[in-house]
């Protein structure tokens, strides 16, 4: 389910297990198609041009792209409804553009495949994919049946699990229009109230085709994908002449040569688009987004280098002669090496031996040298930690302040040479001082938010008050001062207070 709060590693398992690459299908309500007719210009230039004129056409949705629309005779050939005489004119081409708003379900799905991984082979709208889906299947059954005269007009009704009912209409083999519409689940209601939802959904498509030219002398293919009784109730309540065919999902991937697997629905069509869809080397439009890119951009770049180093690899049986021999070059070399070292270190001690009778201790240098270094790398700077104290004193007063960096000797792991020396550990005392007068719960009061409000700043670092102006909890009944006891107090008596600030201890694994 979208809404599930696990969605995102769900489904990135999934894809992580199932697979490296990804073809996404969009079955949405909102979807925007316009056919727009481009000038014809220079081949270098037509892309620039129809990008532009994709901007313009749908300036406020960021997920768009644009298809050639051809003749039908033409290799490769898709068009939406078949240009007409008018449009097939010189001074110009067809374009089909299409585009989606983003959503949430939009970012969901790139977040789960940019998790698992996986490339995005294609992000597609659902019609366009199925368009020949629909001529294929409906061309099978005609010749099944052995209907005589092809029929210029197919319909393929199916429910989705989402709960839509998607409808995919094509003249002559062309996507001519689509429609999905939100109707019951069978098993929320009865059945021949979904069935009478189909029907009138299928009556207000046919409403549409009027305006397309669609006219009953032309032929019209129902394919109705469902449970086959209701695909039955269904024909009974059609009163428009047509070739009626039911059948489950299961038997139109058996026409259509596609396997769905053993826990595949019959009633539900949606898997059936996806099988089809996936079975194409490459899809009839692939929309394009910034967000799209930021996902499959780094994956195509990995590609390109697995493929640069497979190429590779075919010189390697070349090489692989010279590589020896400069193997065994190096390995001369790397003895002749050793010999000059061992000389090298003979005239350095030689050279060490003559300072010494000059009275130059060299190795007392190196000692003095790298203790240097040493305390000059674990040195810690106050001032980043006391311009954040600054910053969150407000009313507040430091009368002083001691600094200590006690160091410590790192004691290395045995079972790890390579680990790394933590830092060092200080700590620091901020003083405050309060008059005699002053209520003490009050000052350790302003004392804690003084260390909430600075905790948040210095990350890495925790901040405790080490000494209050007074002990307020006690065993046994809370009393308050009153009377002698309280006047005795001066204002020129003083309540003595510290916040210490030090190095948060390292977080503990336990395996």
């Amino acid at each position: 389910p979208w809404k599930s709060p696990d969605f995102i590693n769900g489904v990135a398992e999934m894809i992580r297990t199932i697979g490296k690459s990804v073809l996404v299908l969009n079955d949405a309500v909102e979807q925007h198609y316009r056919k727009e007719k481009v000038p014809k210009i220079a081949m270098f230039d037509q892309a620039s041009v129809v990008k532009r004129r994709l901007n313009v056409a749908f300036p406020n949705y960021p997920i768009k792209a644009a298809l050639e629309i051809k003749d039908r005779s033409k290799k490769g050939g898709f068009s939406l409804k078949g240009p007409s005489k008018e449009e097939k004119s010189k001074d110009g081409q067809l374009y089909l553009f299409a585009a989606i708003p983003s959503s949430d379900a939009f970012a969901k799905t790139l977040e789960a495949i940019n998790r698992s991984g996986a490339g995005i082979a294609g992000y597609c709208l659902l019609p366009i994919e199925s368009a020949d889906l629909v001529k294929q299947l409906a061309d099978k059954l005609s010749k099944q049946k052995r209907v005589k005269g092809g029929a210029v007009w197919s319909v393929l009704i199916g429910q989705h699990h989402g709960g839509g009912l998607r409808q995919i209409v094509t003249k002559n083999g062309e996507l001519a229009l689509t429609r999905i519409t939100p109707i019951i689940l069978p098993e929320e209601g009865d059945a021949a109230g979904w069935c009478a939802d189909v029907v009138q959904e299928f009556q207000a498509t046919l409403t549409y085709l009027s305006r397309f030219g669609y006219s009953p002398e032309d032929g019209l293919n129902v394919m109705m994908i469902g449970n086959t009784d209701l695909g039955g109730q269904i024909e009974n309540m059609i009163n428009t002449p047509c070739n009626y065919y039911s059948l489950t999902a299961t038997q139109a991937a058996h026409h259509l040569g596609i396997n769905l697997g053993r826990d595949a629905s019959d009633h539900y069509v949606d898997p059936l688009h996806a099988a089809w869809a996936g079975r194409k080397p490459v899809p009839f439009l692939q929309l394009k987004s910034k967000e799209m890119d930021k996902v499959s951009q780094p994956r195509r770049i990995a590609t390109a280098a697995m493929l640069i180093l497979s190429l590779g690899l075919g010189g390697v049986g070349f090489f692989a002669s010279t590589e020896a021999q400069a193997l065994y070059a190096a390995s001369r070399n790397y003895e002749v090496a050793q010999e000059q070292r061992k000389k090298i270190e003979d005239i350095y001690q030689e050279e060490i031996q003559r300072k010494d009778k000059m009275g130059i201790d060299v190795k007392l240098i190196q000692g003095s040298i790298s203790i240097f270094d040493g305390v000059n790398k674990d040195k810690v700077d106050p001032l980043p930690i006391l311009r954040a104290v600054a910053d969150e004193l407000r009313t507040l007063r430091i009368d002083g302040f001691d600094f200590n960096n006690p160091g410590g000797d790192f004691v290395p792991n045995p079972n790890d040479p390579a680990a790394v020396k933590p830092p060092r550990d200080f700590t620091m005392i901020l003083k405050f001082s309060y008059a005699g007068t002053t209520k003490p719960q009050d000052g350790n009061a302003e004392l804690k938010e003084f260390t909430d409000r600075l905790t948040p700043k210095l990350p890495g670092y925790v901040v405790t008050i080490s000494k209050k102006l007074q002990e307020m909890s006690y065993l046994g009944a809370m009393t308050e001062e009153t009377g002698l006891t309280a006047e005795s107090r001066k204002s020129t008596d003083r309540f003595q207070a510290e916040v210490m600030i030090k190095k948060a201890p390292p977080a503990v694994v336990t395996p």
